[in-house]
């Protein structure tokens, strides 16, 4: 029936309707031809809407308490959950889609993470691995930092990462040359990932090599493999001292025995509070 008010069938339909709305904070959907009613994440009806039910529905809608179940709408509530987090984790902050594996299946995050690049609120770096530019007033658009393009990355694959003796030296203050490249070794497939003017390469590695990957044993030992075996000063030391934690002290006394002899008196001296 097209026009005219509703009947009584509808009226009598109604009132419950609003009540589970009001009491349950349950919302009532079209999808694809069908009434869908939803309570929290759960759908507890769906089925063909009879046609006298479209005056209702019209009227709820004009309320406020019904809404089109659609992939835009989904994807925009979706998008704003992805913005958010990106905000918490602070502005420098990479991610893939599997950070978001809790805020939706993977093809509704895919369109909701395309749908914010496409509108310039966020940046893809290399395939699967985006950022949240931002304008600094001084360096102008500013996004992910090397560092978080290898944690994403690796979040990712799950992969084990050692940072090269260059990049390693860099790091920790005992080298100020920022390599060309930032090489990182891994257990996971080579690639490359250009950010901006900067290079980063993952090389794959045997599991000896990254025995000592996601460790600050392994960091401090790479950056004194690049100051080499008989060149070390204790001005090296000093500034690999003044960063360490007791907890990252402690790790150097559990690894002493897994980094070359030459190494392992410096590790002694590293762990000494005392300097």
């Amino acid at each position: 029936m097209a026009g005219g008010a509703p009947g009584p069938a509808l009226r009598d339909r109604l009132p419950p309707a609003a009540a589970i709305l009001q009491r349950a904070a349950a919302k009532v959907a079209v999808s694809h031809g069908h009434l869908v009613l939803e309570v929290g994440n759960r759908t507890i009806a769906r089925r063909p809407p009879v046609p006298r039910l479209w005056q209702g529905l019209d009227k709820l809608k004009k309320q406020g308490n019904i809404f089109n179940m659609n992939a835009a709408n989904h994807a925009g509530s979706m998008a704003g959950q992805i913005l958010s987090r990106s905000a918490a984790h602070g502005r420098g902050w990479a991610f893939t889609p599997n950070d978001f594996a809790d805020v939706g299946d993977p093809r509704s995050v895919g369109m909701a993470l395309t749908r914010l690049m496409r509108t310039g609120k966020i940046r893809r770096i290399a395939r699967g691995l985006y950022d949240q530019p931002h304008n600094h007033p001084l360096l102008g658009r500013t996004g992910a930092t090397a560092d978080t393009v290898v944690a994403a990355v690796a979040r990712k694959k799950n992969l084990r990462m050692l940072p090269s003796a260059p990049v390693a030296a860099n790091q920790l203050g005992l080298s100020t040359q920022v390599p060309a490249q930032m090489i990182y070794h891994t257990d996971g497939a080579a690639a490359k990932v250009q950010l901006g003017n900067l290079n980063i390469v993952f090389r794959r590695n045997s599991g000896r090599g990254l025995a000592l990957a996601g460790r600050v044993s392994g960091l401090v030992a790479q950056a004194l493999r690049n100051v080499g075996n008989g060149k070390v000063t204790a001005a090296h030391l000093n500034t690999l001292r003044a960063g360490l934690t007791p907890v990252a002290r402690k790790q150097l006394r559990e690894d002493i025995g897994r980094v070359p002899a030459w190494m392992r008196p410096h590790f002694r001296d590293l762990t000494r509070t005392n300097g």
